[in-house]
């Protein structure tokens, strides 16, 4: 993931994003930034924009060189693990969500969903089923991390 919070490593058309040519599981997180529209409504943009560099610092200290991070919308990001072993999808996630919590994040935590992908399953449906379990873990209270 590049130093900006707005860009993503590598196109959707790249190989790293097709999970059926992964050669074993696929995870995928979709990540939001709970409370974090109060903090651009409150404390501005720029504010904001340092949190969001603060997401993409937490995320990219716990991942892999050929994982893919990408900012998908305002706040949320997703990010694909292919080749991971199940027990390491939540583990890691686990270490995203509590890096950010010990940051300096106004308030912001995150709330994630991680879904690991099935042989045959596009890409589409395992990021569905990872933004369903994201809002879990926003109805379990936020700042956690909820399996598909």
């Amino acid at each position: 993931m590049t130093s900006s919070p707005d860009l993503c490593d590598a196109p959707p058309s790249s190989p790293s994003m097709d999970v059926s040519r992964t050669g074993g599981s696929t995870h995928c997180w979709a990540i939001d930034c709970d409370r974090f529209k109060s903090v651009n409504d409150t404390l501005a943009h720029h504010t904001g924009d340092l949190v969001l560099q603060g997401v993409v610092d937490a995320i990219k200290g716990s991942i892999r060189g050929w994982d893919l991070a990408c900012r998908w919308g305002g706040d949320e990001f997703v990010v694909l693990l292919p080749r991971t072993k199940p027990e390491n999808g939540r583990r890691v996630a686990e270490r995203i969500r509590m890096a950010a919590e010990g940051m300096q994040l106004h308030g912001v935590t995150l709330s994630t969903g991680v879904a690991t992908s099935t042989k045959g399953e596009s890409l589409a449906a395992v990021i569905v089923r990872a933004d369903s379990a994201m809002y879990g873990a926003k109805r379990a209270g936020r700042n956690a991390v909820v399996i598909a």
